[in-house]
């Protein structure tokens, strides 16, 4: 992000330590803290992003209600996390192709996954607007012949959705 763009201020925050000097030694303002208590003013920022976070917080809406709070009207809002079909396929590949690589996730103590209408429904509950969706995983590129299938959902890894707070 700072190589794209120099005069960019980045903060943020995570709840390991180690994480927080590794910002601040790269430049980063960093903070400890936790998504449900977001540790930065109303309307502060003019974009946020959680990325692979949020399927590893306890309270999510309180998560999705302080990323609203810190940021500006109109402001972005950037959303990733695992989308609960591709767990699916991929156990379903283990069964089907024992030859290949076994897909083993790496557990934590809280793993959530989600369908895009329940992320749709929650960031929409937090006051955000979804204005762009975006997909990702390896056979995504899927999506260019598939994507009017309804079930196309099932190859892509990740969502990815854009949103601005209304």
């Amino acid at each position: 992000m700072k190589s794209q763009n120099p005069s960019a201020i980045l903060y943020g925050i995570d709840i390991c330590s180690t994480a927080v000097d590794h910002c601040i030694q790269n430049g980063i303002n960093a903070k400890t803290g936790n998504a449900e208590e977001i540790p930065f003013e109303d309307n502060y920022f003019d974009i946020a992003l959680m990325s692979l976070v949020i399927e590893h917080v306890i309270n999510q809406d309180a998560a999705l209600a302080e990323a609203h709070r810190i940021l500006k009207q109109g402001g972005r809002f950037l959303l990733t996390t695992d989308n609960i079909w591709w767990q699916w396929i991929m156990k379903a590949k283990n069964i089907l192709m024992p030859w290949k690589p076994k897909y083993v996730r790496f557990q934590q103590p809280i793993d959530d996954e989600f369908t895009y209408r329940r992320i749709r429904k929650m960031l929409e509950k937090a006051g955000f607007k979804i204005t762009k969706r975006m997909k990702s995983g390896p056979i995504a590129i899927g999506g260019k012949y598939l994507g009017r299938f309804d079930w196309s959902i099932c190859l892509y890894k990740r969502h990815w959705l854009l949103c601005e707070k209304v």
